[in-house]
């Protein structure tokens, strides 16, 4: 069972972080992406 401190962690901490660094990778990524579909769209 969880403790009030572990659902705060999880539900205040956690998942607000990996969502933030999913969205950062993303945009970090999107230049590369954009780029392989270029180069496979125009060769």
């Amino acid at each position: 069972m969880l403790t009030t401190g572990k659902k705060f962690y999880i539900h205040c901490v956690k998942n607000p972080v990996g969502f933030l660094g999913a969205l950062g990778a993303l945009g970090a990524l999107s230049p590369l992406f954009l780029g392989t579909m270029v180069v496979l769209f125009f060769c």
